[in-house]
């Protein structure tokens, strides 16, 4: 195999590795949506209904964590990378690339 062959080949490879990378990305990013929500829907109907949570206080802890491994997921591979556009996609201004 000659080096444009190896150079492709391994070009696919990364593309399939990235393809992977982004797709976890996008199911982290649902899980913390669905996640962040159903927290906050218990404690705003506890809340209605007059009933105490237990330690309050780690549960606040734990959505400030939760906020913070999605900004480092994001630091990894941030949604709004141009990595998530099509190539070809005309640009905003209607310009070509």
């Amino acid at each position: 195999m000659n080096d444009t062959n190896n150079n492709l080949i391994l070009k696919i490879q990364l593309a399939k590795e990235l393809e992977k990378a982004v797709r976890y990305q996008r199911l982290n990013q649902e899980l913390y949506n669905h996640l962040i929500s159903v927290i906050m829907f218990l404690m705003k109907a506890a809340e209605k209904l007059n009933i105490t949570l237990p330690n309050l206080d780690k549960i606040h802890d734990s959505i400030s964590r939760i906020h913070s491994i999605m900004d480092d997921v994001d630091d990894i591979l941030p949604s709004s990378s141009p990595i998530f556009e099509h190539p070809n996609k005309i640009p905003e201004d209607g310009t070509e690339p």
